[in-house]
């Protein structure tokens, strides 16, 4: 189980050291010594993971005294075999990586080092975070006595600390926000889980006749589940939110935190909660159920409900959350969050009006629009999805168009609007596309057939129906896209596409102002010596038009053009 947990992350987090590698070339060592430091650090990462997993699996045995030996000679041997070769090579690159330390700090700043301390958290979090759980569910007599699951907590949990510690002492600045994110956001998840638990456990006794003991004794699994859920997310959630990120400045970290996983996640759990309890209540009074009793109607309604209200109350916090901070800029985050909760609000729409057309066009050749209890059913579910659906696309989609027409640059320039628009209209093509050659060949069929009739009609009727959905989807927004397209040109300033090589040391502050005067290619050649002016190197950027070189030494700096425009 630690070895695939350590997998996935590892894995994960190796996708996004490559981005950040990618994105930090320029500002890195060379790549010999970035690879020579992201290998010393995975060394150091599977001893103390192989470390921590021999000592657990002995203290397990030893907590479950009865598979202590008996039977288990190959798992003792191989906990023995982790714990005596890991921990002294431990101790050795242990002591290595805190002299490299003490000697460069920014080493702490490396991707090495980010990779493995990403990894050395979150692995053993997860890994205590079972522990834990198992641990409470005994405590609520939900689960016979674990010696292993004691093993892990203690073990894994200790390992946790360790890392977190070193983590606060050495690490500084953004490289801590993906982790602590990562962190916090399997803490409101858990947490989340175990409150919307806890509320279908109290709904379903408030549904349920008998007493309260009577009840409780038959819903001890699902109580234990909701409060050990609870506890241990809400312990994670408090340390790496409430502790830590809530009170750090804005950032991208953040903003993904509050906005997609916050406001967004919390929004959409409940609208898929909530219309699933709007329609089975549909179906109740209006259709025609499955079960004629309503508490088997309805047995899962408590479940649903709890995630609903779960869904809110992560919702509600995290967008106080971010209206506290109404002055702070709107980003690239904001707008993303706008559009997916469009794209939601979008399917939902969209199928609905799919099934609605379809009953349509089978009235229009002479079928019954409800014909048969199913048929009914799916009508309700049609227009609950409408319900649902066109609100959340329209306020979504009618809040990012207003923020566009206020003409702000980076409104103008939005990526993810533009891949918003862009994936609508190519999807929605091959969509209308596709059904269409369904549309046609099953006409052309029964042509040749020769049993063109009413039937034929209704056989088109679904592909028919997503084919003009579809199709009406990608035309209205590639109008959307050519109008706006015609804005961005009038509005885009003439800059001339060119490259800036600058040479000399490398200033993070230098190179935001480059690019903050668009520049469309900005490249580094790095030396050691003198010391950039912003002023002196505006004014080369002024004097030359074409691609330019800028070089910095002791006595200044100077331009030379490359080619001339």
């Amino acid at each position: 189980m630690v070895i695939g947990l350590f997998v996935q992350i590892a894995l994960i987090a190796l996708v996004a050291f490559g981005i950040r590698a990618i994105r930090q070339r320029r500002t890195s060592a060379p790549l010999g010594t970035q690879l020579r430091n992201v290998f010393h650090y995975l060394v150091v990462l599977a001893l103390a993971l192989a470390t921590a997993s021999g000592l657990s699996g002995l203290l397990g045995m030893v907590a479950d005294r009865a598979n202590f030996v008996k039977d288990n000679s190959s798992e003792l041997a191989l906990n023995l075999s982790l714990l005596f070769v890991g921990s002294p090579l431990l101790v050795v690159f242990g002591l290595w990586t805190k002299r490299r330390i003490t000697r460069d700090p920014l080493e702490t700043e490396s991707p090495g080092w980010t990779l493995f301390v990403t990894i050395a958290l979150l692995v053993p979090l997860v890994v205590t975070l079972f522990g834990a759980y198992a641990l409470l569910r005994f405590a609520f007599r939900a689960d016979d006595y674990d010696g292993f699951a004691l093993a892990q907590a203690v073990v894994w949990g200790a390992t946790w600390f360790g890392v977190d510690r070193l983590d606060r002492r050495f690490t500084r600045g953004p490289q801590t926000t993906f982790r602590h994110v990562a962190a916090a956001l399997i803490g409101l998840v858990l947490g989340a889980v175990g409150a919307g638990q806890l509320v279908a456990a109290i709904l379903d006794r408030l549904f349920t006749p008998g007493s309260l003991d009577a009840v409780l004794v038959d819903n001890t699994d699902l109580l234990a589940s909701a409060i050990a859920l609870l506890f241990i997310g809400a312990a994670v959630w408090i340390r790496y939110w409430v502790r830590g990120l809530s009170a750090s400045p804005d950032s991208e970290g953040w903003r993904l935190y509050v906005v997609l996983f916050g406001v967004a996640g919390g929004l959409i759990t409940a609208i898929v909660a909530g219309a699933t309890v709007l329609y089975r209540v549909a179906v109740w009074f209006l259709g025609t159920p499955s079960a004629t009793d309503i508490g088997d109607h309805f047995s899962s309604t408590p479940s649903a409900l709890g995630a609903a209200c779960a869904g809110l109350v992560v919702w509600a916090y995290h967008r106080a959350v971010l209206a506290a901070r109404r002055g702070i800029q709107r980003t690239e985050i904001d707008r993303t969050y706008d559009y997916v909760m469009a794209i939601g609000g979008l399917i939902a729409t969209g199928v609905g009006v799919v099934i609605l057309l379809g009953a349509f066009v089978e009235a229009l050749t002479g079928g019954a629009l409800l014909a048969g209890d199913p048929a009914l059913n799916t009508l309700l579910l049609a227009v609950v999805l409408l319900i649902i659906g066109l609100p959340v696309w329209w306020v979504h989609w009618r809040a990012a168009g207003l923020h566009y027409a206020s003409g702000e640059p980076d409104e103008i320039a939005s990526v993810s609007r533009r891949v918003y628009l862009i994936s609508l209209i190519g999807i929605g093509g091959l969509v209308a596309l596709g059904t269409g050659i369904a549309t046609v060949y099953i006409f052309l069929r029964d042509v040749i057939d020769g049993t063109l009739a009413s039937i034929t009609a209704r056989s088109m009727r679904f592909p028919l129906a997503v084919l003009l959905t579809s199709g009406a989807v990608s035309l209205y927004h590639l109008s959307c896209f050519r109008s706006e397209h015609e804005i961005r040109v009038a509005s885009s300033p003439e800059i001339a596409r060119r490259r800036v090589v600058l040479v000399g040391p490398f200033d993070a502050s230098i190179d935001q102002f480059v690019r903050e005067r668009g520049e469309s290619q900005v490249e580094w050649i790095a030396t050691q010596s003198g010391t950039w002016s912003e002023a002196e190197l505006s004014a080369i950027l002024t004097e030359h038009e074409g691609d330019v070189v800028v070089s910095l030494s002791l006595s200044g700096a100077f331009g030379a053009s490359l080619r001339t425009p």
